[in-house]
């Protein structure tokens, strides 16, 4: 069962994640050029709109790049040949200007709508959203990737290395002193010999380390470190640590059993990390509602649900785009 608590207490304005809302631009761009939008849908595109400048700006630069992929091939083609016909000396060239214009076209489409292919390709350990992995790896030691993670595992005789290149993993490590255990995740080094903790890599202030048992040390490129302990965490941004502070692990790692738990946070927030269950975002269109603060638990399994929770328990309605994007309002 999903339930949601409102709070009416003030809260700073959470900044969206880049990618989540260029998603958002690009699932609004779907809509708008399948046509037959309803008079509230076109005032919720508006709304999203005018609610931050990015989403205008990232609604403006998915369509310039659609438009530039809906350039007829033929007519390219035709222009090619053309020019092929008036100066035969230079087929040659075209032919090879031709071939270099569409690989660089692929690659700036691949490079726009996959961002995660290349780690994808680096990885050893992949989830898809909303999908969760429990992995045991060589010495014994085991991980449970969270939703879309992707990890690379590079084991040799003097040490245990994870590179968790995106996501979310929670370790569970064997005791060897003589081959100590190392998470790295950009500039962000975790050392561990024998115990448990998580790692996020995600983006703006996401990025994290928990410990639920044992110590972790936390070390950075600019030579920074922390120490934690149980029920402890650090978080970093730009490559530097911040003060180690308290938490409630159980809460903070609930995802491994299927729940997220969110208390007195910006329903923005809590939208941005429902999203990272879904293959298509929920979006908020309405500025108000997405600055209310809420508490409550989601099953990882069914996000949809808290959608019909909000709906029951804020003044917001919500509508379902074609593909599976959601709309509250």
């Amino acid at each position: 069962m999903t339930y949601i608590t409102i709070l009416c207490m003030p809260n700073h304005e959470s900044n969206d994640n880049l990618q989540s809302v260029r998603d958002q631009a690009l699932a609004w761009l779907v809509r708008l050029q399948k046509g037959d939008l309803s008079k509230a849908e076109r005032q919720c595109f508006q709304d999203w709109c005018a609610s931050d400048p990015r989403h205008q700006q990232a609604y403006d630069q998915a369509e310039q790049f659609w438009r530039l992929l809906a350039m007829p091939a033929q007519n390219v083609h035709n222009r090619l040949q053309e020019r092929q016909a008036d100066k035969p000396d230079k087929i040659v060239y075209w032919s090879n200007f031709a071939r270099a214009a569409c690989w660089v076209l692929i690659l700036f489409g691949i490079s726009l709508m996959l961002p995660n292919l290349i780690q994808d390709w680096q990885s050893d350990f992949v989830t898809a959203a909303g999908e969760r992995r429990l992995i045991s790896l060589a010495d014994g030691s085991r991980l449970t990737l969270n939703t879309g993670s992707a990890v690379a595992v590079e084991f040799s005789p003097a040490q245990r290395t994870v590179k968790l290149l995106r996501g979310e993993a929670y370790f569970e490590v064997v005791a060897n002193k003589a081959r100590p255990f190392i998470v790295q995740t950009g500039e962000v080094t975790a050392l561990a010999v024998g115990t448990a903790f998580s790692v996020s890599a995600l983006d703006g202030d996401k990025n994290e380390v928990a410990v639920s048992e044992g110590v972790v040390a936390v070390t950075t490129g600019k030579e920074e470190t922390r120490q934690l302990t149980a029920n402890q965490h650090v978080r970093w941004q730009d490559g530097r640590l911040e003060t180690v502070q308290n938490v409630d692990t159980e809460n903070r790692l609930a995802w491994r059993h299927g729940q997220v738990v969110f208390a007195r946070q910006a329903l923005a927030e809590v939208i941005q990390e429902v999203n990272r269950y879904r293959q298509w975002p929920i979006i908020i269109a309405n500025r108000t509602l997405a600055k209310r603060n809420i508490s409550g638990v989601f099953k990882t399994g069914d996000p949809n649900a808290v959608v019909s929770a909000l709906t029951h328990t804020l003044p917001a309605k919500a509508f379902s785009l074609p593909g599976g994007v959601m709309v509250i309002y």
